[in-house]
């Protein structure tokens, strides 16, 4: 497989690196971001962009001959509150569909399989935009319109899209580890960051039968990899 990493240099991006250029079964890792990247690995391209919803023509002539893309690029629920809406609006929805289609629009030769789409979000994004939310309730409709719009354009596209929706995601810091566990005990569910990339590569890969991918299922599917020995 020839995969998109979209933000590779974020907490989530730069796990999905790592794991994806040891994976046997991904011959070729794009990294798109906005600042230089280097990897020693023959596998590893990097493909810089002005901002993510600003492809150039050759960033889109680098990508358009990928089999798969898992897009990370958001604003945290947090960090949200320190841009204007637009902005938050822009950064979470509109770069994610613009990118989207751009790489529709440049693909004119009928792959061998469809291309593989799968779109970070979070437990919290709420699709039903009927329903108000308890927490956050214009960030939480806003991810899951978001949600909603990647399908409805994958669906209409040919590609195989689906969403992840993992809670709250603990890396090695004592910090975050502690955090979590008080999450944990409000209800909050959590997943390791090598748990979570692990879940979405093998996917990616391997394809799916249903989405949304709720956090549950990305841990279950994380055991399941070290069970079988092929946790990286």
């Amino acid at each position: 497989m020839k995969l998109i990493i979209v933000g590779a240099t974020g907490l989530v991006g730069t796990e999905l690196l790592r794991q994806s250029l040891l994976r046997t079964d991904i011959t070729a890792v794009l990294a798109v971001t906005r600042r230089a990247l280097s990897s020693p690995s023959p596998k590893f391209q990097n493909v810089i962009v002005k901002d993510y919803d600003q492809c150039g023509a050759s960033a889109i002539e680098a990508l358009k001959d990928a089999d798969g893309c898992i897009w990370t690029i958001a604003l945290t629920p947090s960090k949200a509150a320190a841009y204007p809406w637009p902005e938050v609006l822009r950064i979470c929805q509109t770069s994610t569909l613009t990118f989207l289609r751009a790489i529709s629009s440049a693909r004119t030769t009928p792959p061998a399989h469809p291309f593989r789409f799968i779109y970070m979000s979070g437990t919290a994004a709420e699709r039903d935009q009927t329903v108000t939310p308890s927490w956050k309730p214009q960030y939480s409709l806003m991810r899951g319109e978001t949600e909603n719009q990647v399908l409805a354009f994958a669906a209409e596209h040919g590609i195989e899209a689906a969403v992840a929706k993992p809670g709250f995601i603990k890396d090695n810091g004592w910090a975050k580890r502690a955090f979590s566990v008080g999450l944990g005990l409000m209800g909050v569910p959590s997943i390791g960051l090598r748990d979570v990339a692990g879940a979405m590569l093998e996917r990616v890969v391997k394809g799916w039968e249903s989405e949304p991918w709720q956090n549950g299922d990305m841990v279950e599917e994380a055991k399941r990899l070290e069970r079988e020995g092929r946790a990286v």
